[in-house]
């Protein structure tokens, strides 16, 4: 019978790593979950804009409408840029939300006034001959 001797951590030289050498420490996991909270919220807001876009933008004025509406966008990001290090960042992160606020308010008006274009329209749809929910020459003629 051959025994097995049993080390111990302190004779095997084992240390318990101090905080300065763990490889993540509280603040980098809270760092690591908003970073991946983060990445999945663009990876949803993309396909979000791209529905939106084809659904309330038409076709036809698609490229005109984003185009104008990306001058003043830019306009924007470079004075904020070119002032940022004047800025707190407390200052920074309360125009962040105020900003999403304004957006969040935006979208409610946005959902509100194609929410009452669908109920307009589908009043007209029953009242017009043509039925295809759109106000044209044939439904004013016969109201």
């Amino acid at each position: 019978m051959s025994s097995v001797a049993i080390s111990s951590h302190k004779s095997s030289g084992y240390r318990e790593p101090t905080d300065e050498q763990q490889p993540l420490g509280v603040a980098g996991r809270v760092q690591l979950v908003a970073f991946c909270v983060f990445e999945i919220l663009i990876g949803m807001f993309w396909p979000s804009m791209m529905t939106l876009r084809a659904k309330y933008v038409p076709e036809e004025e698609r490229s005109t409408i984003i185009n104008i509406f990306r001058i003043p966008l830019n306009v924007f990001v470079c004075i904020i840029l070119w002032r940022v290090s004047e800025l707190p960042l407390g200052v920074l992160f309360a125009l962040c939300s105020a900003f999403l606020v304004c957006a969040a308010g935006c979208q409610y008006q946005l959902s509100r006034i194609a929410n009452s274009k669908i109920v307009r329209q589908s009043d007209i749809s029953t009242t017009c001959s043509s039925g295809n929910g759109y106000i044209g020459l044939d439904c004013m003629a016969e109201t």
